[in-house]
């Protein structure tokens, strides 16, 4: 490893070990991780290595996260620069996070500095790039999924499933004109992608592109019968045309194929307050907060909770009607 990487490797290691980095200073390091690397071969991991991981990998299989988690670190151990292990344990602690549905700022570091230091070491990993992508966007880091989805880009065959990650990252950021890019380039790597016809169908609605976003919403659900958002989102289509017979029938398929999910019942408040309806609508609202508390989700959408939170304790119950549609129009929609 030459001087350089070692430089910018230590570096790195004391923001994760301080735990007070914050997300654009991750970027940028992990930019400076990646030019440096891009001339360093792999090392050579040797049999026993991949023998110690696939059976970390077994454990995981197994739902055994704390013993492939023991394992992957004993792997590294032995070798430091068995960069799989280092993945492979980055992955581990986010299964194990997920299965118990907390996480806490120092565990998202080492989740994070383990999948940096795996493709630190082996940059034609593409794997580990893959494992990064996908679990920041579970945790809602969308400027890394953005980020290292690029990166992943300039160095792989684009994958739909990325271009997927990307797109939707896009969306949450609200920069829907990209979106609609990616969305494009996943759907044209899978056709029967029904995420990437997803994505781009609510892009359009943002856009007001609406008969654009009808056709990819129902080719979604055509491609899969059984997807809620697909629903969801077609409702959600229909409703921002004020067609809320369609608008209704769609939601409340999607509240039936799934009914854990909070967004068919939040957009049904939404669809009676456009109706007038506020009795209803303070209801779906309430049954809303309750799925979304309900919701074993490690990240939690905190602004649509206290949202809803607000409407259902001081004017719901309160039967202030007139103060939850002036709410209405200044809250979130899903």
């Amino acid at each position: 490893m030459n001087t350089m990487m070692k430089v910018i490797l230590q570096c790195f290691s004391t923001m994760i070990n301080r735990r007070n980095y914050c997300l654009p200073i991750f970027l940028l390091g992990f930019s400076f991780v990646i030019l440096a690397c891009k001339s360093k071969d792999c090392v050579t991991l040797k049999e026993e290595d991949y023998q110690r991981n696939a059976a970390a990998e077994q454990q995981c299989d197994n739902q055994e996260f704390g013993k492939a988690m023991s394992m992957s670190t004993a792997a590294i151990l032995v070798n430091p620069e068995n960069y799989i292990a280092h993945s492979n344990r980055g992955i581990f602690l986010y299964y194990q996070c997920s299965n118990t549905g907390k996480i806490t700022p120092a565990q998202k570091d080492s989740i994070y500095a383990d999948f940096q230091k795996s493709i630190s070491i082996c940059p034609d990993f593409s794997k580990g790039y893959r494992n990064l992508i996908r679990t920041a966007f579970k945790l809602n880091d969308y400027d890394l999924v953005i980020e290292s989805g690029h990166l992943y880009n300039s160095r792989f065959e684009k994958t739909a499933e990325l271009m997927s990650f990307l797109a939707d990252s896009y969306f949450k950021k609200g920069q829907y004109e990209s979106a609609l890019k990616f969305a494009d380039e996943a759907v044209n790597v899978d056709s029967r992608l029904g995420s990437g016809y997803i994505i781009r169908g609510k892009s359009h609605t943002k856009l007001g592109q609406f008969e654009a976003a009808v056709k990819d919403l129902t080719t979604a659900i055509d491609l899969d019968h059984n997807d809620w958002m697909a629903w969801h989102e077609r409702g959600n289509c229909y409703l921002a045309q004020k067609q809320f017979q369609a608008a209704r029938s769609d939601l409340i398929t999607a509240m039936g194929i799934d009914t854990s999910r909070p967004e068919p019942l939040f957009s049904l408040g939404t669809l009676a307050i456009e109706m007038n309806n506020l009795s209803e609508a303070c209801d779906y609202y309430h049954k809303s907060w309750l799925k979304l508390n309900e919701s074993p989700s490690l990240v939690k959408n905190e602004r649509l909770e206290k949202y809803l939170q607000r409407v259902v304790l001081e004017y719901c119950i309160k039967g202030e009607p007139g103060v939850l549609q002036q709410l209405h129009l200044l809250g979130p929609r899903i």
